[in-house]
């Protein structure tokens, strides 16, 4: 998905960078639904996204979810989960 911020246009010979006006919040929202249910229909069509029914299947090394969530978190220790976890 591609969500434009403005747009070029010809100013007397010259190209001129014409943006557009700042998203509202609820507009950013939006954007982000739209792009997250496209994004999760292209996954799901080229079997690259799990469901809970796929619980079954492999984890660790053939894990490419795993993996991803394993290489995002880079090994750091999640601080103040454990003392929630213990609250509550």
């Amino acid at each position: 998905m591609i969500a434009l911020d403005g747009t070029w246009r010809e100013d007397g010979g010259e190209l001129a960078w014409e943006g557009l006006g700042h998203l509202r919040t609820s507009e950013v929202g939006e954007v982000l639904e739209r792009l997250v249910r496209r994004m999760e229909r292209h996954l799901r069509r080229n079997g690259q996204l799990r469901t809970f029914e796929d619980e079954g299947k492999p984890s660790g090394e053939d894990d490419p979810e795993g993996k991803l969530a394993a290489s995002a978190d880079g090994g750091a220790p999640r601080r103040g989960l454990a003392a929630r976890d213990d609250a509550g």
